[in-house]
C-alpha cells in the first residue's frame, strides 16, 4: 500500500508503523509511506498512479470527486475540527497588531494552505461572521502550515491559520495571540483529515484494506487511551521534528473512537462551503458515496 500523507497531527496513522498495534502488517498488507508538504502534491502523485491512498480533507475529496479527478473511499478518520471540547484550527495574529477578533479582519492578509481548502473555509467563515465579503474585504495568501509563523512574524501576512503542532510552537515563542478558531463559528464538528483509498484498489484488495482498517482502529484506540504515552513513542522518529518538550505540550484535535468516518458532518460542511461560495452547487455530491460499506470504519 503506497500511502501519501502530511506532516502534522497524524499520530494515530503514524503509530501504525511505530507502535505495536498493526497485527496484520506484513501478512495482509505492507505500507510504503510518502510524506508531502501539501495536498496538491499528494493528489498529483495519486493521479499519476504513484499512490494507492492519501491523507486528504473531505473538502478536497468532494471537489475532486465531483469534478472527476478523484475516485476514493474514505476508510478512516484521523481527526475532526470545530469540536468545542478539543483543539480546533485557530487563526492568530501578532500581539499589538490590533487584530483581536473577526471584526478586525477587514483589509487583512490571511494565510490559507490552498484555495478551496478547509482553512480557506474557516477564513471565509470568520469574515462572514464579521459581516465582511470574503471576496473583496480581505486578501488570501497561500502558505503551507510550517511557513506561516515565519511569514506572520516577518510581515508577509497579518493573520496565520494554524493546525497543531504549529500553533503550540508559535505560542511557545510568544508575541502572538488568538483571533478566532473553527469552533467559534459553527455548531457542528466535521472530519478534518481522512485516510482515503483508491476505489479500484479497495475492490481489488478488500481483505487487505479491511485488515489495514482494523489495525488503524487499534492504533486510534491506543492513542486515545493515553495520548502522552503514544506521543512519547513517536519522539525520535521522522514524524516528529519539534523539540520533545514542545511536541508533548501540543493540544489535540478531536479523535473519533475507532477512527470512524462521519459522512453526516461532511455533508453539513459541504452545505456550508456551497453557501459561502467555496464550492459550487455543481460540486454537491452524496457524501455516503465516499465510504465503502463493510470496509470504511463505522459503515
Amino acid at each position: 500500500m503506497r500511502i501519501g500523507h502530511g506532516l502534522a497531527a497524524e499520530e494515530p496513522f503514524w503509530l501504525m508503523t511505530e507502535g505495536d498495534t498493526s497485527e496484520h502488517d506484513g501478512t495482509w498488507y505492507e505500507m510504503e509511506l510518502a510524506p508531502f508538504r501539501g495536498t496538491a502534491e499528494r493528489l498529483t502523485a495519486y493521479q499519476a498512479g504513484d499512490l494507492d491512498a492519501v491523507v486528504i480533507s473531505p473538502q478536497a475529496q468532494i471537489t475532486g470527486t465531483s469534478r472527476g479527478a478523484l475516485d476514493l473511499y474514505s476508510i478512516a478518520t484521523i481527526m475532526r475540527d470545530a469540536d468545542p471540547d478539543a483543539y480546533s484550527t485557530t487563526f492568530i495574529a501578532l500581539e499589538g497588531s490590533g487584530i483581536d477578533g473577526v471584526e478586525d479582519l477587514e483589509g487583512k492578509r490571511m494565510a490559507i494552505i490552498d484555495e478551496g481548502s478547509q482553512l480557506d473555509f474557516i477564513a471565509r467563515q470568520g469574515l462572514r461572521e464579521a459581516g465582511l465579503d470574503p471576496d473583496t474585504d480581505a486578501q488570501f495568501v497561500v502558505f503551507p502550515f510550517p511557513a506561516q509563523e515565519e511569514a506572520l512574524r516577518g510581515g508577509q501576512i497579518d493573520v496565520a491559520g494554524l493546525a497543531e503542532p504549529f500553533y503550540t510552537l508559535a505560542m511557545s515563542k510568544g508575541g502572538v495571540q488568538d483571533v478566532y478558531s473553527a469552533a467559534d463559528l459553527t455548531d457542528f464538528a466535521y472530519d478534518l483529515l481522512t485516510v482515503s483509498f483508491d476505489k479500484q484498489f479497495v475492490e481489488d484488495n478488500v481483505e487487505a484494506v479491511c485488515a489495514w482498517a482494523a489495525d488503524y482502529a487499534a492504533a486510534m484506540d491506543f492513542y486515545k487511551a493515553d495520548p502522552a504515552v503514544a506521543k512519547q513513542q513517536l519522539i525520535g522518529t521522522s514524524f516528529v521534528t519539534l523539540p520533545p518538550e514542545v511536541y508533548l505540550s501540543t493540544n489535540d484535535y478531536a479523535r473519533p473512537d475507532g477512527g470512524v468516518v462521519d459522512t453526516e458532518g461532511t455533508a453539513q460542511m459541504m452545505d456550508a462551503m456551497i453557501e459561502f461560495g467555496i464550492l459550487q452547487e455543481s460540486d454537491r455530491i452524496d457524501t455516503t458515496t465516499l465510504v465503502r460499506p463493510g470496509v470504511s470504519l463505522g459503515h
